[in-house]
């Protein structure tokens, strides 16, 4: 049983509808950030726009921003 690291297959289940997460594109061969349309079956990012969602293999959550110490 290999520990996945958070990601999540999205053959298991998918975001929430728009809410950013890192996607792991397979035909691409790289992640970026990107979000779920579910009504469209989309996914957007700067990146790219794939109505083919079986390349986004899987994905998951961002980590908390970055926040400077006092």
């Amino acid at each position: 049983n290999v520990p996945s690291n958070g990601w999540i297959p999205c053959s298991e289940r998918l975001p929430e509808e728009r809410k950013e997460v890192l996607v792991w594109h397979s035909d691409q061969d790289m992640h970026c950030v990107a979000w779920y349309h579910p009504p469209t079956k989309v996914w957007y990012s700067n990146d790219f726009v794939t109505e083919d969602s079986k390349y986004i293999v899987a994905w998951c959550e961002l980590p908390a921003p970055y926040q400077k110490g006092e």
